[in-house]
């Protein structure tokens, strides 16, 4: 798993993981894929450049994942790796 900077909390440690599985998943996707998933969830490319840069610790919205999930095809080893960081970012953010 990637390590955690010394200033950083384990809840961002998580979103830069998932990002980072999402970053790889729309690079290994055809050109044109970032604006197509903004049209889908009705935003700016910006907002999907935002959203999959891991240096940007802002969570994915979770009313978009369904949308990512489907436009960006997600191979199932990937969605699982994805999910797993944000569920563990889910159940911290829960307890605290």
């Amino acid at each position: 798993m990637a390590e955690m900077a010394a200033d950083e909390t384990p809840e961002a440690g998580a979103v830069a993981v998932y990002k980072r599985i999402f970053k790889e998943v729309l690079e290994s996707r055809p050109s044109g894929m970032r604006l197509r998933l903004a049209h889908a969830m009705g935003k700016n490319r910006s907002f999907v450049s935002q959203i999959s840069n891991p240096a940007y610790p802002v969570p994915i919205p979770v009313q978009h994942l369904n949308t990512i999930f489907d436009v960006c095809h997600f191979p199932p080893q990937a969605k699982t790796a994805f999910c797993a960081p944000m569920r563990a970012r889910t159940r911290a953010a829960s307890a605290g």
